[in-house]
């Protein structure tokens, strides 16, 4: 399907799975152009929007211990490195439940140019940052209106060399959220040129499932912002702490909370902000 006026082309990327109640998008942050050899997913979010109760804002961790779908049991970023946007769907099914029913993945040079087209969103982190040599972040305690490359630098900006990521997923939902919340503003909902115009400038990093229409641009928008506000959810699925398997670093779901944690996502139960 072509999108925005030939502007830009989705993929073949759901499985097909039978539906379940509800949508549910699945958001991926990649750092490398799509096609090159051992590009990962950076950054995994599930967000759900249920027929009723709360929508759900979820960041799954990278190295999330799972099982994959044709491989076995190992971290999820290798369902992505290995099978590209189609295994991760397949694999995130298999661990949530859920059917995937929209794709986006964004590039880093993408999320770039969807903040600057935006003309900047609102972030807030509470103490001073100078991370010369690695994010680049410089930023002074507070909020501030971040450009495109800020946003970056604030995205990869880690601020321990703990491997959970809890921290960081926070800023990386915030980011999501801002940017949701510029695009469902009255100024964009009211002037489908502006729409036009996004898509356009920031075609380069997006890819999407081969079902996306421009509508589903603002639809997402107006889901990241009902799991933004007071009735909703945003957070990550109980975890265990990290350890090193011989893999690398994993991170285990909790056996006796995950399930009843998904099937919160599913049915709107939860109501709880991390």
């Amino acid at each position: 399907m072509q999108l925005a006026e030939g502007n830009m082309r989705g993929y073949d990327i759901l499985s097909g799975a039978e539906a379940t109640p509800g949508t549910t998008w699945l958001l991926v942050g990649s750092d490398a152009r799509w096609g090159q050899e051992g590009a990962r997913s950076d950054v995994i979010m599930l967000l759900h929007e249920p027929e009723e109760g709360a929508t759900s804002l979820i960041s799954i961790p990278r190295f999330a211990y799972v099982d994959i779908p044709g491989v076995g049991n190992t971290r999820i970023m290798h369902s992505f490195e290995w099978g590209g946007a189609q295994l991760l769907v397949r694999t995130v099914e298999h661990l949530t439940g859920l059917t995937v029913d929209r794709y986006l993945e964004i590039e880093m040079t993408g999320m770039h140019d969807v903040i600057n087209a935006l003309g900047g969103v609102r972030l807030c982190l509470d103490q001073d940052v100078n991370d010369v040599g690695r994010s680049y972040l410089q930023w002074e305690a507070g909020c501030h209106v971040a450009d495109g490359a800020t946003t970056i630098a604030f995205a990869r900006f880690r601020d321990s060399e703990t491997y959970d990521d809890v921290d960081r997923s926070s800023r990386h939902r915030q980011i999501m959220s801002a940017a949701a919340n510029r695009l469902a503003s009255p100024t964009y909902l009211a002037n489908p040129y502006l729409h036009r115009h996004l898509v356009k400038s920031t075609m380069a990093g997006l890819r999407v499932d081969n079902s996306m229409e421009m509508a589903d641009f603002v639809r997402l928008a107006l889901a990241f912002r009902a799991a933004s506000g007071p009735n909703g959810f945003t957070g990550y699925p109980p975890t265990t702490e990290a350890r090193d398997m011989g893999i690398g670093y994993i991170i285990e779901f909790e056996p006796e909370l995950i399930d009843n944690f998904w099937a919160g996502v599913r049915y709107g139960n939860l109501h709880r902000h991390q």
